[in-house]
């Protein structure tokens, strides 16, 4: 049978979360074989809690293809009513024991997560500055802990109906796991940021040359016939003469600039006199 909408939603939802997860310890792994810090009793605590979630969300997504589809309990209790068959009764007992078991190892999950953040933190206290910096993360992991518990009660409790809805406290129990696993990972993160400041410095360093590269190019070149007013290596230039020649085998236009300049080395002359008299001739062909 193929998943309903929302069975696709909550499928896409736990496998998201649990992919997260299982990168977040890998890199906090990666990063104490970076450091060459050695495994300690926190880093312990933290698989613990990412093989429970794997074994809550497996459970889960096994509930999801035997038993819900995608359904919540009033429209599953609805179908068997229409049709008390022996397979649907099977379909509720299966999406009932996969609740069972995600709901029990998502406790194992929060409570090893949360040991791990507290092994850590009484491992790495040593200032009063980080001391300070760690209260602010577990005031902020608290913060996230308690709004997303109170949205799963929300959408769990409803006094007005015969049955509980599952769907999408699932979905927010898994995202509470999520950001829980990942906020525990962060203090151990340093490899990973100085990795990401050299790659943002040099995207930026790219970036500033490819703009400069663009706007130098964008500037408009002086033309040879306009550089010829200009002061080059200690001649001072000045159009004396223009001719326009025009070729009679194609349509090239030559410009021939004549020019009377003053030698920037001074000669004597035999009566004690000094001549500025050297010419120098230039011409130029523009095409």
């Amino acid at each position: 049978m193929a998943l309903y909408h929302e069975g696709v939603r909550s499928l896409a939802v736990t496998m998201a979360c649990l992919i997260i997860s299982v990168l977040a310890v890998f890199l906090r792994f990666w990063c104490k074989l970076v450091l060459k810090t050695g495994l300690h009793g926190d880093d312990w605590c933290i698989l613990v809690g990412i093989i429970a979630h794997a074994g809550g969300t497996c459970g889960w997504i096994w509930g999801i293809y035997t038993g819900s589809h995608g359904q919540d309990m009033p429209e599953i209790i609805a179908q068997f009513s229409a049709s008390p068959t022996e397979e649907n009764l099977h379909q509720i007992e299966n999406y009932l024991e996969s609740l069972f078991i995600s709901a029990t190892f998502s406790y194992l999950v929060l409570y090893s997560v949360k040991m791990s953040i507290l092994l850590l933190y009484r491992r790495i206290f040593s200032t009063r500055r980080y001391r300070t910096t760690s209260t602010i993360l577990m005031a902020i992991a608290s913060a996230c802990s308690t709004i997303t518990n109170i949205i799963r009660i929300y959408y769990s409790y409803q006094p007005h109906n015969k049955y509980l809805v599952f769907s999408k406290t699932t979905l927010w129990t898994n995202i509470h796991v999520m950001t829980t696993i990942v906020c525990a990972c962060l203090p151990v993160y340093t490899p990973v940021r100085a990795l990401a400041d050299r790659l943002i410095t040099s995207l930026r360093e790219t970036c500033n040359s490819t703009w400069k590269s663009m706007f130098t190019r964008s500037k408009p070149k002086a033309s040879a016939y306009h550089r010829t007013g200009l002061e080059l290596s200690g001649y001072k230039d000045g159009v004396s003469d223009v001719n326009l020649v025009l070729s009679p085998k194609s349509t090239t236009t030559r410009i021939v600039a004549f020019h009377r300049s003053e030698a920037s080395q001074a000669s004597t002359s035999p009566h004690g006199g000094i001549s500025r008299t050297t010419k120098v001739e230039r011409s130029v062909e523009f095409v």
